[in-house]
């Protein structure tokens, strides 16, 4: 593909966005793909353990091959902080949410 086709190629992508409503963002398939591989992880860390869990099983359940996987994470050790850092987020989110004065039975 020459650049000037593969430029003429996002112009398109960004054109169709727009009739269809959508507002193109670079990068939206990127935080997919990531957000589908930390899902397949926690999953498959939750169903087999560190030690039980491969980066071809997280492939598999996230849909992606796995030289996809290994494009955002390149190593287990990495996907594995990254999924808690990620757990913790969402935690976090949360809990700025609560306010000292809420009842804590419909807080939680």
């Amino acid at each position: 593909m020459t650049n000037n086709s593969a430029a003429e190629s996002a112009i398109a992508v960004k054109k169709d966005s727009k009739e269809k409503g959508r507002t193109y963002r670079p990068g939206r398939i990127r935080e997919r793909n990531r957000e589908r591989i930390l899902i397949a992880a926690e999953e498959e860390f939750a169903l087999n353990g560190y030690k039980g869990t491969t980066i071809q099983n997280i492939a598999e359940r996230a849909g992606l091959p796995k030289s996809n996987v290994l494009y955002y994470f390149s190593n287990k050790k990495r996907m594995y902080g990254a999924m808690f850092d990620d757990i913790l987020a969402r935690w976090n989110k949360v809990f700025t949410e609560i306010s000292p004065e809420d009842d804590p039975a419909e807080a939680l």
